[in-house]
């Protein structure tokens, strides 16, 4: 017996109980595919999601600094520009 997915199936075609009760296997073999396959989804979704988060994060993050940079850079500009004035 083999465990996992089997990519085919056979299809019983009598209108019999067992027609009957394969139509509806095969009914329910189908939703739950597609049930599976959209948790798959969802489940990629929900990651990408938290690596766009991360990433606006980090962003944010980055931005901080920056600003915080350009505040030194501009003091030690004013601060050159006013040893300059006063050097004269």
């Amino acid at each position: 017996m083999r465990i996992g997915p089997h990519p085919s199936e056979l299809h019983v075609s009598t209108k019999d109980e067992v027609g009957v009760l394969s139509g509806s296997f095969y009914s329910v073999t189908a939703k739950l595919r597609g049930m599976i396959d959209a948790l798959k989804t969802v489940s990629a979704i929900g990651s990408l999601t938290s690596e766009t988060r991360r990433i606006a994060e980090a962003a944010a993050a980055l931005a901080g600094r920056t600003a915080y940079l350009k505040a030194v850079v501009s003091i030690f500009s004013m601060t050159d520009w006013m040893y300059a004035y006063w050097s004269l």
